[in-house]
């Protein structure tokens, strides 16, 4: 009886993740707006009533397609990073890497960053976007603590500016904004990390 009920657990989380999957291809090909229960069913290779046996509405399917998309945004910059950075040049190297990420894939960036979704909808176990962040942040966060001295306040405020600052020039990068080629990027991201250089009393060549 537990076995065969475990079974039905199984195969109902692996449909439900079917079409959360589909979800998100849609998303990163086309964008949320296109990402309808319909459609979404039928890139799954279900129907449109079977769907609304595993999601109560479009901005649960939202919800947890943006969980899925978050931990794929981790594991990708994780697998792109080194997991220690040893200078500041490296940190900038990071950074860009982060910020070009999200300029390949501006449908991502805006459903993550751009669309609110209904928080009633949202399912217990949903990642927060800021997930993404913190885990491609990590090895940023490490390299800064051992420059401030391991001040969380410090390390904190330090990636704060950069996170705000990452967000801004994606914000114009995937506005449209034709100022903000590789050149730009390079210039602004060698300007924060020298801001950030600053706090920790170093001047370093970038």
């Amino acid at each position: 009886m537990d076995e065969a009920r475990d079974r039905r657990a199984v195969k109902r989380e692996r449909t439900r993740e079917a079409f959360v999957h589909a979800a998100a291809r849609i998303i990163e090909r086309e964008g949320d707006e296109s990402a309808a229960m319909r459609r979404v069913a039928h890139e799954a290779g279900y129907t449109l009533a079977t769907l609304y046996k595993y999601v109560s509405n479009q901005d649960e399917l939202l919800w947890r397609a943006r969980s899925a998309l978050v931990r794929k945004v981790a594991v990708d910059l994780a697998a792109a990073s080194p997991s220690e950075l040893d200078s500041w040049a490296a940190l900038r190297d990071a950074f860009e890497r982060f910020v070009v990420y999200f300029m390949e894939r501006p449908k991502v960036f805006r459903f993550l960053y751009g669309r609110a979704l209904d928080a009633a909808a949202k399912p217990p176990e949903a990642s927060p976007e800021s997930e993404a962040l913190a885990a491609a942040m990590a090895p940023a966060a490490r390299f800064l603590s051992d420059r401030l001295g391991r001040s969380p306040q410090a390390v904190g405020e330090a990636l704060e500016t950069a996170s705000y600052a990452l967000m801004g020039m994606l914000a114009v990068a995937v506005g449209g904004n034709d100022g903000m080629d590789v050149a730009a990027l390079r210039g602004a991201l060698e300007r924060l990390c020298r801001t950030l250089a600053r706090a920790a009393d170093e001047d370093p060549e970038i």
